[in-house]
């Protein structure tokens, strides 16, 4: 109990809403109990004591309770936000989109009920659809701070689902194509919002792109060492050829340093290029 709990004329709804700002969770869980038992079949108090439970951890409480404030007063978004709250809260997904949809059908005017959609769509790894959410909210709320927040949050989830070849929790990069558009969502994600969370999010996977392209020595095909020995036998036969004096030996020496230059060019490639070869060999 409250150190000030005792008493039956005080006002356990302000004491609960108090308690709930201060984080002290225990407490405001009985002023909220105390203002139902005084108030009967109330909908803030249900509410109260939903919020206070989830604060507890106790989460097969608070979706009751949280039940109850909704079902008593089914037209106020707030009740609803926290019946999401507790229904994400508790890794029912699917409800807690229901009920996020739904406070957005009540408040259109407010970005939280679809915020709520976009972060568990992001929980969820479904960056694309919680990206197409968020550009919505971008377009009717282009000032508001924390729609910049989870928008930027989509872009580099949606930036780190671009690639084709993905493993447990990771992906690599196999194409230039994939590269510009992972660069095109970060720069997005930047201009969203200026959060240093979401900003070391990205720079962690423009350092990967960094990497990937800066250009490397990796032969297409065959034996390292052999493929250099043929290159070398390639630039000798050439220049032996092209010294020859006569035409067709300066021309046959040129096709030779013309193979040779394609076969440099060939062992000299961005580090996606490596990826998309190493794949190509994993694939066979």
């Amino acid at each position: 109990m409250p150190a000030d709990a005792a008493g039956g004329d005080r006002d356990w709804v302000a004491l609960a809403q108090k308690y709930l700002t201060e984080n002290d969770y225990p407490s405001a869980a009985y002023a909220a109990r105390e203002a139902t038992q005084r108030q009967g079949n109330n909908a803030e108090t249900w509410s109260l004591r939903a919020q206070a439970n989830l604060g507890l951890g106790r989460l097969d409480d608070a979706l009751y309770e949280a039940r109850q404030a909704a079902e008593i007063e089914p037209g106020n978004s707030g009740y609803l936000f926290n019946l999401a709250q507790v229904q994400e809260s508790s890794g029912q997904w699917e409800a807690a989109i229901a009920s996020y949809e739904m406070v957005a059908r009540l408040d259109p005017g407010s970005p939280g009920g679809k915020l709520g959609v976009a972060n568990v769509l992001l929980q969820n790894e479904r960056a694309e659809e919680a990206l197409r959410v968020t550009d919505e909210l971008s377009r009717r709320f282009p000032k508001d701070r924390t729609v910049g927040y989870y928008h930027g949050w989509a872009l580099v989830g949606r930036a780190e689902q671009v690639p084709r070849v993905k493993g447990d929790g990771s992906y690599v990069v196999t194409s230039e194509a994939e590269m510009q558009t992972m660069w095109d969502l970060l720069n997005r994600a930047k201009a969203a919002t200026g959060d240093s969370d979401v900003r070391e999010a990205v720079r962690h996977v423009e350092v990967y792109l960094e990497k990937i392209a800066r250009r490397r020595v990796n032969v297409p095909f065959g034996n390292p060492i052999g493929y250099f020995v043929v290159v070398l036998f390639g630039l000798l036969i050439g220049f032996s050829a092209m010294g020859s004096g006569s035409g067709g030996g300066f021309l046959f020496g040129l096709l030779c340093l013309g193979a040779v230059a394609a076969m440099c060019a060939a062992a000299w490639v961005p580090g996606w290029k490596v990826n998309a070869r190493v794949q190509g060999r994993l694939v066979r």
